[in-house]
């Protein structure tokens, strides 16, 4: 079992690594990748982010099955999963369940999507509240990289939580 201390640690060792489409190395990777790669780390698993299927950028705004079909390979690689927050109308609701490790799966429902596709994939912090993700750096002025943000930020950027399909034991 891994310490709460060891995953911060891990999670830092990312920080700063450049998005790079189909990525999965700390040479550059891409959104859902991190995430395997997180979750693997968690599991003691290897191979994950390169048995991912790759998909295209804005994958759910041209193949929702597809972004889907992502969202039940890592249902089937990670078993240990449940729902543990809710959205309704506008206002996201995080659970108390939300801890280190656990995967917030997003779909945004505002601009060009009004579907609940998935369409972003985060990962629990050390910390209450933070997040950690790989961001799509295209609109950035110095392009996307892993980094660290909050549960705040999901709902300033217009994104909903859909579920958290994974919850680790990790020991203080």
């Amino acid at each position: 079992m891994r310490s709460t201390a060891e995953y911060a640690a891990f999670l830092t060792s990312w920080e700063g690594v450049p998005y790079r489409d189909g990525g999965c190395t700390q040479q550059g990777v891409d959104c859902i990748r991190f995430a395997v790669i997180v979750l693997d780390w968690l599991h003691g698993l290897t191979g994950g982010a390169e048995a991912c299927p790759k998909l295209p950028k804005q994958t759910s705004l041209h193949n929702p099955q597809g972004a889907e079909s992502v969202v039940s390979w890592l249902s089937a690689r990670y078993l240990n999963n449940r729902r543990v927050g809710v959205c309704c109308g506008d206002q996201t609701y995080i659970s108390k369940d939300l801890e280190a490790g656990s995967c917030a799966v997003l779909s945004c429902d505002s601009g060009l999507s009004q579907s609940k596709t998935p369409n972003h994939i985060l990962v629990a912090g050390a910390e209450p509240y933070t997040l950690w993700h790989c961001v799509n750096g295209d609109s950035l002025p110095h392009g996307g990289c892993v980094q660290k943000t909050s549960v705040g930020w999901a709902a300033q950027n217009g994104l909903r939580l859909l579920w958290i399909p994974y919850r680790p034991l990790l020991h203080p």
